[in-house]
């Protein structure tokens, strides 16, 4: 896939063999084994047809950049989300709350009454609330947890128009981790929630949901939360 996609692009702008050269140097297979080796995360973007490209983020300094993203189909359709992440932000920035919850080894996730894509719990800060009440809130409406200790990660920022942003301006929000330890009744639109080992393929945003969660995998792996 890789191949394919960098030879249309790249080839009449730089030339075959120079680009043969950098495909080489950057899409074989060991090129890509080497990148994941040194921390860099890949996705397969798949829209109604199946696979239509991948993408590839890296971490430096407590940020994630994206390294490459590219597509056989749906170009110039809206695909393109960068996520950053950040150590602080001003208070009035912050619009969302979105919480990595785990019961015991299991991360839980909720399902929409109108989606049938899973998701982690989170949602839209209310006025009057800090962003600490506005996760405490969700966690709670979303998954029925009664019992949970509430842990902040970072701060995150979204790029690109998605399902709760349509202007496609950098939004800003707070990454929680919790562990729930006991459950209670939803109060809320979601249907169900269900435990899982890994993120499911069927995800409400998957060019974003991923990001977040390992984000919060390597903090608990280094033994920041």
């Amino acid at each position: 896939m890789a191949s394919s996609i960098v030879k249309e692009v790249f080839d009449p702008m730089i030339g075959a063999a120079q680009n043969d050269y950098m495909i080489q140097l950057f899409q074989t297979a060991p090129a890509i084994i080497e990148q994941l080796n040194n921390g860099y995360t890949y996705y397969i973007v798949k829209d109604a047809s199946g696979d239509v490209g991948f993408l590839a983020f890296y971490p430096r300094e407590e940020m994630l950049y994206l390294s490459k993203f590219y597509l056989t189909s749906g170009r110039g359709e809206g695909f393109m989300l960068e996520v950053k992440f950040y150590r602080q932000a001003e208070d009035h920035l912050l619009k969302f709350a979105v919480i990595l919850a785990m019961a015991g080894e299991k991360m839980v996730l909720v399902r929409h009454r109108e989606r049938d894509t899973y998701e982690i719990p989170g949602g839209h800060r209310e006025a009057g609330e800090s962003i600490e009440e506005t996760a405490a809130r969700e966690l709670q409406e979303e998954t029925g947890a009664m019992a949970f200790t509430l842990k902040p990660v970072s701060v995150y920022s979204v790029t690109g128009k998605n399902r709760v942003n349509d202007t496609g301006e950098e939004t800003y929000g707070m990454l929680f981790y919790a562990e729930i330890t006991s459950f209670g009744r939803m109060e809320s639109e979601i249907e169900k929630i269900e435990f899982f080992d890994r993120l499911p393929e069927a995800l409400t945003y998957p060019e974003i949901q991923p990001i977040l969660v390992d984000r919060v995998m390597k903090e608990k792996e280094e033994h920041v939360l």
